[in-house]
């Protein structure tokens, strides 16, 4: 994910506190929920996919967006269920810390083997290298895109709140109790103890989930809720001072908290699980830098985020609960599961997934990318073995029960009213069942038809299900429907869906199709590009502001209502082609003025054997719907024996060619592009030149 660098934040250095005894009291009441209250926010900002989130961690990303410790991307998107990365976590660990950044010109050419010093985050990461709260993998690498453990995230957060100096508020008075706490590795059963005691980390259904990668919401939750425990230990330190025999902000020093190593070289062991879901073979740790052999995490020494300190690649880890059962009906579309939201690799590896055991006669699969699509066959229950591998091989099981439901007329249209009309039209109960068989039957006996007028329908889901059958009629005028998709009725010829509220609908690619009513509705925009069938179609009363898109290439139109809209034709993109299109429709209604009348030019006057005259009639007429200039003009002589008249554009030219007594009328007509007209008079004398 792009997360957009903001401004940085600066402070001075901080100094160890020694914590009074009523530090407990405070977290109790910042920490119990998500914070009320943070830091003073900058501007409020929108999150786009903020509806895609979790109604608990709404609140909390608004704020930690807001707070600049987790940012959207440059669509303005949170994206909250994506997981949270290493490269994301060093920017939320720094802005909470408010840290001092170099500028990328000031930072190393290369931070570590995988980044140079232009990488997105690269000033976070390294100060946070500095300070010793994330380094990088024992192979000089750091991983950016590598994901975050639950029991990762817990022992970054406390080596964050140690490197502030409050090591005396992270002294352990209770046990976990979880019923995972087995699960947790040696090396970060400390830092989870203390974090949850702390609120900043809390469990789920009597669990942990140690393994577990963490998403972007539950971080921005986790967040404020470090925020406010910052401030309460700030709060707590202010009366007794600062700590002067405190060296914790010495290079090189270490701070030593229940077996687990942060800073220097010290060597470490410890025994752990690479996922949850199988016991991996323990490693043990000889020598500087955490190293040691096998599989589980030793004790680390400055692991950014504390991971296997060996050389071996991590394997995949599913979500803690394992995968949920998935019901899907026959009869209805196939379900695109998302497999990696289920799955993830602790090394930011891209999973390849697999169904290896399953039942092809209840439930069909197939796979693309992190999508596996599953097609109900037949009513039945079985359980698929889905397989996750990373890019060095190493791979993960587990099972997905999926139940395929019989379908029903009520299951197949939520919507009551749809569901009561589809159920009396087949002379069954709407929980009767259904069967795209006899759906089939009955549009035999109405000859390809399908009526529900004034009904009450609101909601067209599930009539997917007529697509491929023989529709050539659809009748559903006079409801409440406010979209619709009438793609893949391929053999559709006439379609009514007038009355209702529309304000979406998609016609496309329906080649058959002749009639289309959609007068009465709410639409502004619609497309009928490809329906090179249709002959008729009425668009009378909605809320276009464009003629609809495609029409001047239907042929085959002939009756055309755009009446009690608000479209300026001259406005078109092409108007060229939209009047050729009206010219040619042998009917149409168009709600458009016809020139009026201003005034004609007086005084005028031509005489018999001198020059010709010129009128200038560009102010004549008015076309409320153009310039002047658009306008036809046209004039006759009511006498040819008296005078002759022509004209060239917006001129009237008249030579006198006899006398009268009353002044002549020439009739002169403008008409508009559309073919409306205005008639006006313009009067001259015919004398004698003296």
């Amino acid at each position: 994910m792009t997360t957009r660098i903001s401004k940085q934040k600066f402070c001075s250095k901080n100094k160890n506190r020694r914590v009074s005894p009523y530090l407990a009291a405070l977290l109790s009441l910042s920490v119990i929920t998500v914070p009320g209250t943070v830091s003073a926010a900058t501007d409020a900002v929108s999150i786009r996919d903020l509806h895609q989130a979790a109604p608990w961690a709404r609140q909390a990303i608004e704020r930690a967006a807001e707070q600049q410790m987790i940012l959207a991307d440059e669509a303005g998107n949170f994206n909250p269920s994506a997981t949270l990365t290493r490269g994301d976590l060093a920017y939320t660990l720094a802005q909470l810390m408010e840290m001092n950044m170099l500028s990328s010109a000031q930072l190393p050419d290369l931070l570590f083997k995988d980044l140079d010093s232009n990488v997105e985050n690269g000033s976070y990461i390294h100060a946070l290298k500095l300070a010793g709260i994330m380094n990088g993998y024992p192979d000089d690498t750091f991983r950016p895109g590598g994901l975050v453990t639950r029991e990762e995230l817990a022992t970054t957060i406390i080596r964050m709140l140690k490197s502030k100096g409050y090591d005396e508020a992270l002294q352990l008075t209770k046990e976990l109790s979880f019923k995972d706490t087995s699960s947790i590795s040696t090396w970060a059963l400390p830092s989870v103890q203390q974090a949850v005691e702390l609120g900043i980390l809390k469990g789920d259904n009597g669990n942990f989930a140690p393994k577990r990668s963490t998403s972007r919401q539950e971080m921005a939750v986790i967040a404020l809720r470090t925020t406010e425990v910052i401030k309460a230990l700030e709060e707590a330190a202010s009366p007794g001072g600062a700590n002067p025999e405190s060296n914790a902000n010495e290079p090189g020093k270490v701070t030593e908290v229940q077996g687990t190593t942060s800073g220097g070289n010290d060597a470490g062991n410890g025994k752990g699980n690479t996922n949850g879901n199988s016991e991996a073979t323990p490693g043990s740790g000889n020598g500087s830098s955490g190293g040691g052999s096998g599989s589980a995490p030793t004790t680390p020494t400055n692991p950014s985020t504390p991971s296997n300190p060996g050389t071996g690649n991590r394997a995949p880890v599913i979500v803690s609960g394992g995968l949920p059962d998935q019901e899907i009906t026959l009869d209805h579309a196939s379900l695109d599961w998302q497999a990696s939201s289920y799955f993830s690799d602790p090394d930011g590896d891209e999973l390849q997934f697999s169904v290896i055991a399953g039942d092809e006669t209840i439930v069909s699969s197939s796979v693309v990318g992190q999508v596996i699509r599953l097609v109900p066959q037949a009513v039945g229950e079985i359980t698929l073995t889905i397989k996750a591998v990373d890019d060095q091989g190493a791979s993960v099981t587990a099972k997905l029960k999926v139940k395929v439901l019989a379908n029903t007329i009520s299951r197949q249209f939520p919507d009551p009213h749809l569901a009561g009309a589809i159920a009396y039209w087949l002379q069954k109960d709407v929980d009767d069942p259904l069967t795209k068989d006899e759906l089939a039957e009955a549009l035999v006996q109405t000859n390809g038809g399908l009526y529900a007028r004034n009904a009450g329908i609101s909601d067209l889901t599930g009539v997917e299900i007529f697509k491929g059958l023989n529709i050539t009629e659809i009748d559903l005028s006079g409801n409440d429907i406010s979209k619709a998709d009438a793609s893949g009725f391929d053999r559709l010829n006439w379609l009514d869906l007038s009355g209702n509220q529309l304000t979406e609908i998609n016609v496309t690619e329906l080649d058959q199709l002749e009639y289309l009513n959609l007068a009465n509705n709410r639409l502004a925009l619609v497309d009928v590009s490809g329906l090179h069938s249709l002959q008729e179609l009425d668009m009378n009363s909605n809320e276009l502001v464009h003629l609809p898109i495609g029409i001047a290439e239907l042929s085959d139109l002939q009756y055309l209502d755009v009446s009690n809209n608000s479209i300026s034709l001259r406005e078109e993109p092409d108007f060229t082609l939209h009047h050729t299109l009206l010219q040619r429709v042998y009917m149409y209604d168009f709600d458009d003025a016809p020139p009026v009348l201003v005034e004609a030019p007086a005084g005028n006057t031509a005489y018999v054997n001198g020059d010709e005259i010129e009128i200038d009639l560009s102010f004549m007429f008015e076309d409320e719907d153009d310039a002047r200039s658009s306008l036809k003009l046209m004039a006759d002589s009511p006498d040819p024996q008296l005078a002759d008249v022509r004209m060239v554009g917006q001129k009237l030219y008249v030579r006198a060619l006899g006398t009268s007594i009353e002044p002549i009328r020439i009739e002169v007509k403008a008409t508009d592009p559309l073919g409306k007209m205005a008639i006006g008079h313009v009067y001259v004398d015919l004398r004698e030149l003296e």
